[in-house]
């Protein structure tokens, strides 16, 4: 059967990218995604030199960096997710994800005094915003910001905006484990976008179970895909770090994914969840978050409402 879908793939953000939709312009409109994402990502990013975020981290300790509409908006979002230390997400994280670099080539593992320094400087309260003139400051020099646990899923809402915008009918976001829906499948007979969820233990593509998604996102963190052996320890170390302890988190999850309207507001609570899940799951549930964990001895721990979900498609 032929899909009335329209189809880009391209690879940007460590990840490869997939966008689908239905436009009479379709072709137009893939190729102007594909750019928004690309300098959204090239701005965005802690790695580019000439990054607006990277201006920002290197004038930690010395002056404020004004910076753009956007940029400002998701650094004011994820300082206040940051700020709650309950909640187990840190924007701050940079240094620390500098010294593991895990993912970015030259992993390895930080000595403990690098550790115990880098600890010192990832304070959410020492970011300063000002509204005024949309500018921000990093108080201690050493500091930095990386956006890589709040970037993709703010990237997926902002597309969809823009996707409506340009009147976009229906279509799929995927930035590689950060899945967001605009409306339902006009090719599926029951209407939903049908989306798995990776198999740990498996290569990529194999799903251990699918979701129906409509008008919704679906995001995933999990260990599976950024490691590495520690040749000094022969532990496996993952990219999901812990800014109390400096190291990767010691979860005894191997995934976790979130079912919600936002895609923000999923890759937040999939970090949180995935950080600490035994305190987070029941936060998760008193605020109506869905999720499906994961853990490393390969059990399934559902939310109620995605259990109705599964029972009502069975």
């Amino acid at each position: 059967m032929t899909s009335s879908y329209q189809t880009l793939e391209f690879p940007a953000m460590a990840t490869q990218i997939r966008l689908s939709l239905i436009h009479p312009q379709a072709d137009q409109v893939l190729k102007e995604s594909q750019a928004f994402l690309l300098d959204l990502a090239q701005r965005f990013t802690a790695f580019g030199q000439t990054s607006s975020l990277q201006k920002i981290n290197q004038a930690a300790g010395q002056h404020p960096v004004q910076v753009e509409a956007d940029l400002y908006e998701l650094i004011k979002i994820g300082k206040q997710a940051s700020l709650d230390s309950q909640r187990r997400l840190n924007i701050a994280i940079g240094p620390l994800v500098k010294q593991w670099k895990i993912g970015f080539g030259g992993q390895t593992s930080p000595s403990a005094s690098n550790l115990k320094k880098c600890l010192t400087l990832l304070s959410p309260q020492e970011i300063e915003l000002n509204s005024k003139d949309q500018s921000v400051f990093l108080r201690k020099k050493g500091m930095s910001l990386d956006l890589g646990g709040v970037a993709k899923g703010y990237f997926a809402d902002l597309l969809k905006i823009y996707w409506i915008q340009k009147g976009v009918r229906s279509g799929l976001i995927d930035l590689g484990g950060n899945l967001l829906a605009l409306a339902g499948n006009i090719d599926h007979p029951d209407g939903h976008w049908h989306v798995g969820i990776q198999d740990p233990r498996k290569n990529r593509g194999q799903w251990l179970i699918t979701l129906p998604l409509n008008d919704q996102s679906l995001v995933t963190s999990g260990i599976y895909e950024r490691h590495f052996l520690d040749p000094q320890t022969h532990i496996v170390r993952h990219h999901i770090l812990d800014s109390n302890t400096g190291y990767p988190s010691d979860s005894p999850l191997a995934s976790v994914s979130v079912l919600s309207p936002q895609s923000l507001q999923a890759e937040i609570w999939s970090t949180r969840l995935f950080v600490d899940f035994t305190s987070q799951a029941p936060l998760a549930q008193k605020e109506g978050i869905e999720f499906i964990a994961i853990t490393k001895d390969s059990k399934l721990i559902v939310s109620p409402g995605i259990k109705t979900l599964l029972e009502n498609r069975s």
